[in-house]
């Protein structure tokens, strides 16, 4: 039985050296994970987006159903949002990351073309509404994609 126990030492030890490296190539690696510091800019911009995002679901709920502004609904309100950019090194690097960013790019694009509908809506009355629905829901979509990938996933409001 000594004889036995001698031979499977060396294989925990492999196994064990094994598991080892295969943990610190994953760590070094970075596997696709986020930097935590660069995680929780993600996650900010992508809450500040969406509290953008559904002030203006209001505005839109509003301005479908109203033809004329009244100046309480047209009191603007600022919004601030972490500008997050990526060397192309970093990009390569971390694909998902990139991705995330990209997403963040675009939801606020459309977040940014919708509180200009608002705008527009206060200063002279007329608004598509429905332009202002489909370009939320496709900043929506964006925000889902981030909150997805940092499991987080949640619906529009409404």
């Amino acid at each position: 039985m000594t004889e036995g126990k001698q031979a499977r030492a060396p294989n925990r030890r492999l196994i064990t050296m094994l598991v080892l490296v295969l943990v610190v190539s994953i760590i070094t690696s970075g596997c696709g994970l986020v930097n935590p510091s660069l995680k929780n800019r993600i996650t900010r911009r992508e809450a500040s987006l969406r509290e953008e995002a559904n002030w203006l679901w209001d505005k839109w709920n509003y301005a479908r159903v109203n033809l004329n502004p009244n100046d309480d609904i047209c009191r603007g309100k600022r919004f601030s949002h972490d500008n997050i950019e990526l060397s192309r090194e970093a990009r390569e690097d971390d694909p998902a990351t990139a991705r995330m960013v990209d997403d963040l790019n675009s939801a606020e694009y459309y977040i940014n073309y919708v509180h200009d509908l608002w705008n527009g809506f206060c200063d002279t009355g007329r608004v598509d509404p429905e332009a202002m629905h489909q370009y939320l829901l496709d900043a929506y979509e964006y925000l889902n994609n981030v909150r997805l990938a940092l499991n987080k996933p949640e619906k529009p409001p409404g």
